[in-house]
């Protein structure tokens, strides 16, 4: 009845049935149909000028003849101008004391790119970011190797550990003297623990009278004297090689390791596997490609909804050289690092970007860093 009264309030505006329907979600017809039954059978009085009766053999007639259309102006009025002060939806824009972490990997000295690297250095020394964390494959170690290899590529360890220890004391001045640095391992750092148990597993765990590991990396490679710290999770016992174990925690909810490898895609989705494991978010390298995918937590049930991202930093090695893939399996690598912000020491006070590799220089939040020897 309601839809009736509908149609023939409009009607009496001098709306058409076409009209009419279109706003009742109805035909012409349906609506003309209806609005002629309501005539006949509603007690209601009508407008009298275009409705008329008269009496025919005890029949009843109605004159339905549409009502004369108002002028044109009563179909459309203007709304009222509506001034405001200010829109209450409005926040503030927040901004904090903010602390940069960079999360860059994959060097694989030596064969690390020099022009990248040089505009890492610059990056470093350009921005002085609180911490720097090494995520793995920092050395490539090719002499040790299990895979096939050419006799002619890399270096022998000695030279490998020496370039190695010049390389991060270039990091070290770079960020200079108050950057925390972190030393992850990864499957390339490993190498050398698997080879040396292999080669002389009597050597293995070899202490000095101060309790340190005469043959670790991190002994090798005077990371004390640089002030970098090698981070190996010291809650289990020796359970396998370094990068299965090696870990450090940015944040209370994000944590970086060296990652795994996708052979599908690149980017954030292989370090994705870490991230469901641990139920955090993860910063890693590995796969040598740049990205981030964010995935959402709980949000219903009652289970507070919470972010999660799979950081994928990128690489710092050459594209070619490496000598165990060809062209076009690293068509998705990129060159450059991860830049971590924080603004606070609580679950979710970050946000992760990139500093990029063009081709010519590094390039993050619109600036750029080129090496010197294309500076312009």
């Amino acid at each position: 009845m309601s839809l009736d009264l509908d149609i023939h309030e409009l009607r009496s505006k001098g709306m058409s049935f076409s009209i009419i329907g279109a706003r009742l979600g109805l035909t012409k017809d349906q609506a003309q149909k209806r609005y002629q039954k309501f005539l006949l059978s509603s007690p209601l009085p009508h407008t009298p000028s275009p409705v008329s009766t008269s009496s025919e053999g005890g029949l009843v007639k109605r004159d339905l003849t549409p009502p004369t259309p108002p002028a044109s102006g009563d179909y459309i009025t203007s709304v009222d101008v509506l001034h405001l002060d200010y829109v209450q939806r409005i926040g503030e824009r927040r901004e904090s004391t903010n602390e940069l972490v960079v999360a860059a990997g994959d060097f694989q000295f030596p064969f690390e790119d020099p022009e990248v690297y040089a505009s890492f250095l610059t990056f470093l020394a350009a921005e002085r970011p609180d911490r720097i964390v090494l995520t793995g494959d920092i050395l490539d170690l090719t002499a040790v190797s299990a895979y096939d290899k050419d006799p002619r590529l890399g270096m022998p360890v000695q030279q490998e550990l020496a370039h190695t220890h010049r390389r991060l004391a270039e990091i070290r001045a770079s960020a200079g003297p108050d950057a925390q640095i972190f030393f992850l391992y990864g499957n390339h750092e490993a190498r050398f623990s698997k080879w040396l148990a292999k080669k002389a597993p009597d050597l293995v765990g070899l202490s000095d009278s101060e309790g340190r590991e005469i043959l670790s990396l991190a002994n090798l490679l005077r990371l004390d004297a640089l002030d970098i710290q090698p981070c190996i999770s010291e809650g289990v016992a020796f359970s396998g090689p370094e990068h299965l174990r090696s870990y450090y925690q940015i944040a209370p909810d994000l944590i970086a390791t060296h990652g795994t490898y996708s052979r599908t895609t690149g980017g954030g989705a292989s370090i994705m596997p870490i991230v469901k494991a641990s139920g955090v978010s993860v910063v890693g390298g590995h796969d040598h490609s740049q990205g981030v995918a964010f995935e959402t937590i709980g949000g219903f049930a009652g289970i507070e909804a919470r972010r999660t991202a799979a950081i994928s930093t990128g690489m710092m090695c050459r594209r070619t050289e490496l000598g165990y893939l060809a062209q076009h399996q690293v068509s998705r690598w990129s060159a450059g690092f991860a830049v971590i912000e924080l603004w606070g020491d609580q679950a979710g006070a970050w946000q992760p970007d990139f500093a990029s590799w063009t081709g010519t220089e590094l390039v993050w939040r619109g600036k750029r860093y080129a090496p010197k020897s294309v500076l312009k």
